[in-house]
């Protein structure tokens, strides 16, 4: 791998120059990689899919806000970027996820600089630690086994009627009966592809392709029937747009919009299956005659390096299919040896493509392409139309630097004076930040630096983890609730509430000093302790607490699904029911900012991403000292901006 260049400094400064991204959203990270860079991931015990995306865009380094290797079981991440000569990095949690995305740091020695200034120290991963690390894991397969038929049991529960019966499985227009169904994965790769060429060549088979797998399938020139999508990867519009058609699998808001955009005919399935799972079902339902799974796990290996709900999907699909389903990688396998008037037709096929690529180059071809070009219509391309349309382009992109220009003057004004506006409005005050999943790790930062000038300080710093929401765990969240409302005797909840209400009430009592707010701050008592000790082995929150604080500021993120938001909304207006607290996100239209808005207790100010929606957020949280409680922001019901006084 080629490294990058030392920076301008570089004789007096030693290090490589590297550029940092990092973004909350992992697809939308991997697709902004560049070679070279420096890449930001919270990932804990790194999966070999997630792995190998990153490799494919040929960073120079990964650094994780979480441990690469946490013991649990060997996933086969680290190894496979330590192989491939990329460099891993461990640091500390908040220092990591408060690298800017695009900035360019000094990596020397084991610490990243600004310049001249210590901005981390980190912990490197080399092959020899990630190899003892892995042999220590492997013990830990036992535990994950156990763990898997825990969660086979209960997906059994809760998707039989879709996998055994077909309930609820969407009518496609792609008709398969008997047709042999390419299933296209997200870890699939070109050799995997060109491993079944010839099964595609003799049976012309229907295509399923699945997230990232649909971008393989434009690069290999293949034309999906049906794209499925979970957003669990960033899929370009050029390869969705040639898809027949779209089965979402529980998508985001943003896969929606994608989708929405390109007008693609569409249809939403609601479960917990694996996306490539519910491509083999399709094809199952759709009566094929063969499924072919292609970048799918095929090794325990691989199996133990997924999520266990995806552990138990991929096990429960596979026995439903039988006999009907034939690894990708054992197709090759069953070919003979190739005829020899393939060879002679592609040596043919060669000398013809060299033969017009020299003649396109000699100014006979030039002048024949340009005789073709001035006689085509403008409509095809003619030469008359193309000036129009650079014309065009440029002019666009005179207004869209204007408008860049305007904003960022805007931006700099806003951020000028934001310390101002706030400034010792929270004076003397305690804060509890509860970041939802989704939330944006510069947003987080920048909520934090603002109530710090506000004259308040952060004395709990709370983190809902994404398995909290999602449906695997929703039987998790209802025992474990349950069983902590029973330590927590000062905890009060309606009768029959839900495991999510438990939950916001738990986590209130965790973090905040109640209701009734009558001490700036409280004591992180054996109460609180147990909460969070068991929601953090139970992997559902994690949380730094030194005192329990009287006001909370709850920050939302994007791209979570319905039943995800349904949960956050639920586990919110329960936190605020027991201590004054405002929640803020990216939009007025986020969708848990909507479901509490109607709620008295709970304060709302949108545009969390901006600076000016972060100092609404701040004077809301000052209105609630006061009992003023309301929506704000743009296009808030109770104005702009809170009440100053």
């Amino acid at each position: 791998m080629k490294l990058p260049r030392l920076g301008k400094k570089s004789s007096v400064l030693p290090g490589l120059s590297v550029v940092v991204r990092a973004h909350r959203n992992l697809a939308t990270l991997i697709s902004r990689v560049q070679p070279g860079d420096l890449v930001v991931i919270d990932q804990r015990d790194l999966g070999g899919d997630v792995a190998q995306a990153l490799l494919d865009r040929k960073p120079l380094a990964v650094i994780n806000a979480a441990e690469f290797i946490s013991g649990r079981f060997a996933n086969r991440g680290p190894q496979t970027l330590v192989g491939a000569g990329v460099r891993l990095f461990e640091g500390n949690r908040d220092q990591v996820l408060g690298l800017r995305d695009g900035s360019t740091l000094r990596l020397h020695e084991g610490t990243l600089y600004d310049d001249a200034v210590v901005v981390l120290d980190v912990r490197e991963l080399d092959a020899v630690a990630v190899r003892d690390q892995m042999q220590e894991a492997g013990s830990g397969l036992a535990v994950q086994l156990e763990s898997f038929a825990h969660a086979a049991s209960e997906l059994v529960r809760r998707e039989e009627p879709l996998v055994l019966h077909g309930l609820g499985m969407p009518p496609l227009a792609t008709s398969m009966t008997d047709r042999v169904v390419v299933v296209i994965g997200t870890a699939a790769t070109r050799a995997d592809l060109a491993g079944i060429r010839r099964l595609r060549r003799r049976t012309k088979p229907v295509v399923i392709a699945v997230d990232s797998g649909i971008d393989l399938a434009l690069r290999r020139r293949l034309k999906p029937a049906v794209g499925v999508l979970s957003g669990g990867a960033a899929v370009s519009d050029k390869a969705l747009a040639r898809c027949a058609e779209v089965v979402l699998v529980e998508p985001g808001h943003a896969v929606r919009s994608q989708v929405e955009k390109l007008n693609l005919p569409a249809v939403v399935l609601p479960t917990s299956l694996a996306a490539a799972d519910v491509g083999l079902l399709l094809a199952h339902h759709g009566n094929a005659r063969l499924a072919v799974p292609v970048g799918s796990p095929a090794t325990l290996d691989e199996f133990v390096d997924r999520d266990r709900n995806d552990q138990a999907s991929n096990v429960l699909t596979r026995l439903r299919l039988g006999t009907r389903l034939v690894e990708g990688r054992a197709v090759p396998l069953l070919r003979g040896r190739p005829r020899r008037t393939r060879i002679v037709r592609a040596l043919v096929a060669a000398v013809l493509v060299g033969a017009v690529g020299v003649l396109a180059f000699t100014p006979t071809g030039e002048r024949w392409r340009d005789d073709l070009r001035a006689e085509l219509p403008d409509s095809l391309g003619g030469s008359h139309d193309l000036q129009r349309v650079e014309d065009q382009v440029a002019d666009r992109d005179r207004q869209l630097e204007a408008l860049t220009t305007r904003a960022q003057q805007r931006d700099a004004f806003t951020t000028a004076t934001a310390a101002n506006v706030v400034r010792g409005t929270l004076a003397g005050r305690s804060v509890a930040v509860v970041a939802l999943p989704g939330a944006d790790p510069e947003t987080l930062t920048a909520l934090r630096g603002l109530v710090g000038t506000a004259g308040a300080q952060v004395t709990a710093d709370v983190t809902v983890a994404p398995a909290a929401v999602s449906g695997a765990q929703r039987g998790l969240v209802e025992a474990l609730t349950s069983q902590m409302l029973t330590q927590a005797k000062d905890v009060t909840v309606p009768a029959g509430a839900t495991g999510y209400q438990r939950l916001g009430a738990l986590l209130a009592r965790a973090a905040g000093v109640g209701a009734a707010a009558k001490v700036p701050r409280a004591a992180y008592d054996t109460t609180a302790v147990g909460v969070v000790s068991g929601l953090q082995t139970a992997e559902l929150a994690t949380a730094k607490v030194t005192a329990r604080a009287a006001l909370t500021l709850i920050v939302a993120g994007r791209d979570t699904t319905p039943d995800e938001d349904s949960a956050l909304a639920t586990t919110v207006a329960a936190y605020g029911g027991q201590t004054a607290t405002v929640v803020t996100g990216p939009t007025a239209e986020t969708a848990v900012l909507k479901a509490v808005r109607p709620g008295a207790a709970v304060s709302s100010a949108g545009g969390s991403e901006g600076v000016e929606g972060r100092v609404v957020a701040i004077l809301a949280l000052a209105a609630q000292t006061r009992g003023d409680v309301g929506d704000y922001g743009p296009g808030g019901g109770d104005g702009a901006v809170p009440p100053l006084s």
